[in-house]
């Protein structure tokens, strides 16, 4: 017995939900839903795309109908359909006429400033970059407005997203003064409450610091050179500067050999972003496990966002 389209819809959306991987069945759900695409809702086209893309299921005849689907019914997809058509279409390299329609669609949407999220926008900006394609201007207006919208609700920003949403913008020549402005207010906003809950006084740590005494001092960390805000450590070959989630699959680590436990041992007493794994222990960027050379430390946490933000701005 065959599937409804609207069953089919719901349920590729449910394993997408789930994160339920398993491409003999996709590819069956594919050979289902390709002769009846045509009779999917927008919502429902969209729900499968997403689908396929947060499962990283490639299936170029999926996205292929479901893009010759959607054209025609792009006027009846919400805002959050099309900006999951666009991050699906993008994430599976999926090019063809649907962006320019997607583009000239979203030039005529004329959304209110409390429909606006930031994750949204910026998710949709980054869609048509990652397809080397200029974000339609409107965009910009949009992740303005959404910024602007945060700057009541401190507790809702997300950090990365903030970033992300400079980086996309500026990549595409679209971030203006007032963006940026919104953006490090933000930031800042964050970097006071969490500053707040941990005060420290913040001194110098001198060069030289973190050396452990019979070990050869080019094999270990330590403070090369520092300002009141910044320091520069030296990270020598062997050591990982993997962080949190990232250490999952990254493969075995010499004990002692994770720059962000010396961080933590050597510097988290003082300086409170050191033992923050979710502000990568402070540290504004990475080299390679196998590559020595100096990495740039944040003392505190507004140093440490402003410097993301610099980053974001390259």
């Amino acid at each position: 017995e065959t599937f409804s389209a609207q069953s089919m819809s719901n349920l590729l959306w449910s394993l997408g939900k789930v994160l339920v991987k398993d491409e003999i069945f996709m590819e069956q759900m594919a050979a289902m839903a390709i002769p009846q695409i045509a009779e999917f809702t927008p919502q429902a086209l969209a729900n499968t795309a997403w689908s396929f893309a947060t499962l990283s299921v490639s299936s170029p005849a999926v996205m292929t109908a479901t893009a010759a689907a959607a054209l025609p019914k792009l006027s009846g997809f919400s805002f959050q359909g099309l900006c999951n058509l666009a991050w699906s279409s993008s994430t599976l390299a999926a090019d063809g006429p649907l962006w320019d329609a997607l583009w000239k669609r979203l030039q005529d949407m004329d959304l209110q400033a409390s429909e606006l999220q930031l994750n949204q926008v910026t998710t949709l900006a980054a869609s048509f970059s990652t397809m080397s394609r200029h974000p339609p201007p409107l965009v910009a207006a949009w992740v303005e407005g959404a910024l602007e919208k945060l700057q009541a609700d401190v507790d809702d920003v997300g950090v990365e997203m903030i970033l992300r949403s400079v980086y996309v913008l500026n990549s595409h020549a679209l971030l203006s003064e007032r963006i940026l402005g919104f953006a490090r207010a933000l930031l800042q906003s964050v970097a006071v409450k969490k500053e707040a809950t941990e005060s420290r006084d913040h001194g110098s740590l001198g060069l030289g610091a973190g050396n452990v005494a019979g070990r050869p001092f080019k094999e270990q960390p330590h403070v090369v050179t520092e300002s009141q805000e910044l320091c520069f450590l030296w990270k020598p070959k062997g050591w990982s500067m993997t962080v949190g989630k990232d250490r999952e699959g990254a493969g075995s680590v010499e004990q002692g050999q994770l720059l962000s436990e010396w961080l933590q041992d050597h510097l988290g007493d003082d300086f409170p972003v050191a033992r923050d794994a979710d502000a990568q222990h402070g540290l504004l960027h990475r080299l390679d496990r196998d590559t020595s050379g100096l990495v740039a430390f944040a003392k505190t946490y507004q140093a440490y966002y402003e410097g993301r933000l610099q980053f974001s701005l390259q």
